[in-house]
């Protein structure tokens, strides 16, 4: 199993699990730009974040700021 890890690591640039939280963060952002008055509560709950503060905490590591300083 290690192996497979390191050669996805090695070809992807990340482990899998990374991936897997970029692609959820991926479309929890898409489903936060559809809504008007997005709901970070009921978004994160939807995308299988634990709670808000979860979803807030991946918003700034992967967009670079925090959900307050974007105009929604």
């Amino acid at each position: 199993m290690l192996r497979k890890r390191r050669a996805f690591l090695q070809e992807c640039g990340v482990r899998p699990k990374e991936l897997l939280d970029i692609v959820r963060f991926q479309g929890a952002l898409r489903e936060l730009y559809q809504q008007a008055s997005p709901s970070f509560a009921d978004i994160a709950i939807q995308y299988g974040y634990y709670d808000q503060s979860h979803l807030i905490q991946h918003f700034k590591r992967y967009y670079g700021m925090s959900p307050g300083q974007i105009c929604w």
